[in-house]
């Protein structure tokens, strides 16, 4: 129920937590607008991808992390379909999904962790106004019990979204990448030497355009060359289509661009400054604003 999983699967055979800061009860992350409740039995530690949930009475694993989901219908499109998480773990819908409270589904799943069978409750609360909550229980099969069932609705239902508390520079992003043109360039080319050698080469473009009424204009361009004296070559790829776009403060607090296409596809950046250059996910990009290379937004 969320875009981005890591499961640390060896946790199923030795379900007890080692951390330098056990996490128990109440938890208010302000930064996302969100507060949840640890069932009594569990632990957790903070993990890349959200909280990780252990015990040291009850077998298996709990994860909790965020999700971007605008509706009911968002929740049930994830859930109604097989999840492959790799490394022998894979689970497929065990009946329909049901409902918790009114902004949130449950389901169970069958399948494999590592490649021995399992079960798993995964569940989803959306926040219409933020990011919301996906809970994933896992367990073996023959572990599963009652417990598993019941941590999964505990979290769910004790989940509270509020207005986020959001950092000034995120606003201080919008308003310097809106109204201007984001353009990354790479190339490279090598010639060849002596007779029946070859020489290539590629370069790449893509621009983003953010126009202050919230669209965007996307377009990559790839270039790829290899030349000899015996053989030449030559492609290419154009634009990407167009969205909307806006900055959003990510769960660690860094800021990102989501730009959105209207077919649904969504690209996330995270957003950095350093020494007088802006990147994009580690990639430089120029930021320009007048003459020819101001953004087309009119």
């Amino acid at each position: 129920m969320s875009r981005r999983i890591l499961i640390t699967l060896h946790l199923l055979i030795a379900p007890i937590l080692v951390t330098a800061q056990v996490l128990q009860g109440e938890l208010n992350y302000s930064h996302l607008g969100i507060k949840f409740t640890i069932p009594e039995g569990w632990q957790g530690q903070e993990i890349e991808d959200g909280l990780m949930l252990a015990s040291e009475i009850h077998p298996g694993l709990i994860l909790v992390t965020t999700n971007d989901a605008q509706s009911l219908e968002d929740i049930r499109k994830q859930g109604s379909q097989t999840i492959d998480f790799g490394e022998g773990a894979v689970f497929s819908p065990k009946g329909a999904l049901r409902p918790v409270g009114s902004n949130g589904l449950v389901g169970d799943f069958e399948g494999t962790f590592q490649y021995q069978p399992a079960r798993a409750r995964m569940g989803g609360v959306y926040n219409p106004n933020g990011m919301g909550i996906s809970v994933i229980v896992v367990t073996t099969a023959e572990a599963w019990s009652q417990v598993h069932e019941t941590a999964t609705l505990d979290i769910m239902k004790s989940v509270v979204f509020s207005k986020v508390e959001e950092s000034s520079s995120i606003q201080e992003w919008r308003d310097y990448i809106s109204n201007a043109r984001l353009t990354y360039m790479d190339s490279y080319y090598s010639g060849g030497y002596g007779e029946g050698s070859v020489g290539g080469g590629y370069s790449s473009e893509t621009i983003i355009e953010l126009c202050a009424r919230g669209y965007f204009n996307y377009s990559g361009s790839s270039e790829m060359t290899v030349g000899g004296s015996s053989s030449s070559g030559y492609s290419q790829s154009g634009s990407q289509g167009q969205g909307t776009w806006q900055v959003v403060q990510q769960a660690d607090g860094t800021a990102a661009l989501i730009l959105t296409f209207y077919s649904g596809e969504q690209y996330s950046y995270t957003l950095s400054y350093e020494d007088n250059k802006t990147y994009l996910n580690g990639n430089r990009y120029f930021v320009t604003r007048e003459g020819e290379y101001a953004p087309n937004c009119n």
